[in-house]
């Protein structure tokens, strides 16, 4: 700040001893800004307390005009100037334009050969680093550069153990994923519950596995690939839910229409493209902004500036995350608002009219879609607690609400399959498979009678 500078001739601006020209100095807002190293050569301390020591044995800094490490033998030019001429500035460097995809750690670059004139340094290895990619840290006669490295995927550290408390609740997660496995078999086995809202939970209860799968292999920084599977099962099973609540929509608030196998399947294909390519369009845009949602700054892009990138993690993760589940989200609370208004003024027609099958269908489809939405209402509230407020603080609490969120398959397990018209229809399965069977049995012996007499005669 060289607001209380004083002026010399032709401009200058005199502050702490160094003279700032015309070319150095802005203004900014209500003050007026200098750049030292516009004057002099910056060169950055790691330690505030540590000074630069000698690296001459002169006693003076030995610094260096620019030149390719190549031609440093044949053509370095040296100048031996006071410490006046040499700006030190504090801290280590800022490790953001080196992020990278799995963050970035602080370490030793090697030995410092020289200093240049523009504030780089050159290490023993022949290697430039920039005035904001280094801080010098001293080592006996010695000074050694300190720069930011991105971490290798290898070099990743597991820290999911630490951020979300796993432990015992793993198991929790297991139990739920076999609920599930329960839910998608009694579906799959109960020819009543085949219908196209079957087949439409079923795609929403594989989403939900796959996701379910990806918290027993998680940690806090993992493979880029399981974060966009990750969002686009996420966003998946949100769009499985929304297909089964706009379909049951039609039926209650649409014109009255047949509803056979040949119909079914058309709707069945287009809602299958629905659910698995619009989370694929939000996970294609996402991989062309090079960034994964919930990843510390990803984006390897090209740094002018202050200006690192277009899209940062948070916007990513506000567009292509939480603006689809938000708008879903208002979807389907506005398609069961009409459903309920229009299951209430309408009358009840007989079971025996097309109408009135499609009625049970449409009641019976809003009754599953109001159980599953119940449910993801519950873990979602779970979810939004523990990002969005300070439960981590609150260990107790923090783990009723992962096991609330991890009870999701049990919880759907409990209302799908755990009624009477569920083991009614299991019951009756089993009976007519026992007849049938019965059946097969008789006719097989009744044969073998037959033979058996053709025979004797």
């Amino acid at each position: 700040d060289l607001t209380p500078s004083e002026v010399g001739k032709g401009g200058v601006r005199i502050y702490r001893g160094i003279e700032y020209p015309p070319k150095a100095v802005w203004q900014n807002s209500r003050h007026i800004r200098g750049c030292p190293c516009l004057v002099k050569t910056c060169i950055r301390m790691c330690d505030n307390d540590q000074e630069f020591t000698d690296m001459a044995p002169n006693g003076s800094y030995r610094l260096l005009t620019m030149w390719e490490p190549g031609e440093i033998i044949e053509k370095m030019h040296v100048e031996f100037v006071s410490p006046m001429d040499i700006y030190v500035m504090d801290g280590t460097p800022d490790c953001k334009a080196q992020l990278g995809v799995f963050g970035a750690v602080h370490e030793e670059a090697g030995t410092v050969l020289a200093v240049m004139i523009d504030g780089r340094v050159l290490t023993r290895d022949l290697e430039y680093l920039d005035v904001n990619d280094y801080c010098l840290e001293s080592s006996g006669e010695d000074m050694i550069a300190i720069r930011c490295v991105g971490i290798a995927p290898q070099q990743e550290p597991k820290a999911w153990e630490n951020e979300v408390p796993l432990g015992r609740l793993k198991y929790l997660l297991i139990m739920s994923m076999i609920a599930m496995v329960v839910t998608l078999s009694v579906y799959l086995y109960l020819p009543q519950l085949r219908n196209l809202h079957g087949k439409l939970l079923v795609g929403f209860l594989t989403f939900l596995f796959v996701n379910y799968i990806q918290f027993l292999v998680i940690h806090d920084r993992w493979p880029m690939e399981l974060e966009y599977i990750w969002q686009y099962t996420y966003l998946g099973h949100f769009c499985w839910i929304s297909t089964i609540g706009f379909d049951v929509w039609t039926i209650i608030c649409g014109p009255v229409r047949l509803y056979n196998h040949k119909r079914e399947n058309i709707l069945l294909l287009r809602y299958s493209l629905f659910a698995c390519v619009c989370p694929a369009v939000f996970c294609g845009l996402t991989w062309a902004t090079s960034v994964v949602p919930y990843r510390a700054d990803a984006c390897p892009r090209p740094r002018f500036l202050e200006d690192s990138c277009r899209f940062t993690k948070e916007t990513v993760t506000q567009v292509f995350y939480h603006v689809p589940l938000v708008v879903l989200a208002a979807l389907n609370l506005l398609l069961y608002l009409f459903m309920v208004y229009s299951l209430k003024i309408h009358p009840k027609p007989p079971c025996t009219s097309p109408i009135g099958h499609a009625s049970l269908v449409a009641k019976q489809g809003f009754q599953t879609y109001t159980k599953v939405a119940k449910v993801m209402i519950l873990c979602g509230v779970c979810l939004v607690l523990m990002t969005t407020t300070s439960v981590w603080d609150c260990s107790p609490i923090l783990r009723l609400l992962v096991s609330m969120y991890f009870s999701q398959g049990i919880l759907i397990f409990a209302v799908l399959c755990c009624n009477v018209r569920t083991f009614k229809l299991w019951l009756q399965k089993r009976l007519e498979s026992s007849m049938t069977n019965q059946t097969e049995n008789e006719q097989a012996l009744d044969q073998t009678h037959t033979g058996h007499a053709e025979s004797s005669v």
